[in-house]
């Protein structure tokens, strides 16, 4: 999807998509859990970070 929407070829952990008024979020919890692992934190805390990012 992120290639696709955003011409990047990597895997992200979250897209997000405006609509008139509503929107769309996209979440890949294997990257979260990659992440989460990465910066220190617990899946539930990096997928509440990446949650609030996406709004």
């Amino acid at each position: 999807m992120n290639r696709k929407y955003r011409k990047k070829n990597k895997t992200t952990d979250v897209l997000s998509f405006l609509y008139d008024t509503s929107g769309e979020i996209v979440i890949c919890p294997g990257k979260v859990r990659q992440n989460a692992k990465k910066f220190g934190f617990s899946f539930k805390e990096e997928l509440a970070r990446v949650l609030v990012h996406a709004v």
